[in-house]
């Protein structure tokens, strides 16, 4: 597998080369049955992709071909805003998950666990990512950053806390100074998939 880089490292700015901080993919060939292992085994993964909905798909495909390059770099690569282009997200979308995944990349607090394309599991840290996303559905991306538990009558109760829901699940993977930009960055992709329609789901529960 391919050495895992440092948080750190130099990253291209353009949304269309971007790149994260990934563990190796998930180990092991790809047959039908092998890629399919999250639907049973002993191995198996609490969550599997195909159980999610069409936006919480393509967030995942997009992220998987967003660091495919660095993980096998010098080879042809998709353009990673494919899923998205195909539910006809708008550019906002495509901007805001780029911004959101470059402030994991940076601010990564340990190496983040991206699978590969074709892997039909679902790592923890991706399930991480999708449940920031719809856990600020209902947030205001003016709305200042505010510490868990604490609500103002502009957000409201159910915004506080979607916010401390997405600010205890990046606390997972961020250092603490990556943390607030990062929830701003991801308040802002969920007010522009909400604006589209294209709101995901959170993934079941099964991580812990």
């Amino acid at each position: 597998m391919t050495p895992q880089p440092q948080p750190g490292t130099p990253r291209p700015s353009h949304p269309r080369h971007g790149s994260a901080t990934p563990a190796p993919p998930h180990p092991g060939p790809h047959s039908p049955a092998q890629a399919g292992h999250c639907r049973g085994g002993g191995t198996a993964d609490p969550v599997c992709a195909l159980d999610l909905d069409l936006p919480g798909l393509a967030l995942v495909g997009s992220l998987r071909a967003w660091v495919a390059p660095l993980l096998r770099p010098g080879e042809r690569h998709p353009d990673w805003r494919g899923p998205l282009l195909a539910l006809r997200a708008p550019a906002a979308v495509v901007f805001a998950w780029h911004r959101l995944l470059s402030a994991v990349s940076v601010g990564a607090a340990r190496p983040v666990e991206v699978r590969c394309p074709r892997c039909l599991g679902l790592s923890p840290d991706e399930a991480r990512l999708l449940r920031v996303v719809a856990a600020l559905a209902t947030l205001p991306v003016a709305a200042p950053p505010l510490a868990p538990g604490r609500a103002t009558p502009v957000e409201g109760v159910a915004a506080a806390r979607g916010r401390a829901l997405a600010e205890a699940e990046l606390a997972a993977l961020l250092r603490p100074e990556a943390r607030a930009g990062a929830v701003t960055a991801a308040a802002e992709l969920a007010a522009a998939l909400a604006a589209a329609g294209l709101s995901p789901e959170a993934p079941p529960a099964g991580f812990a």
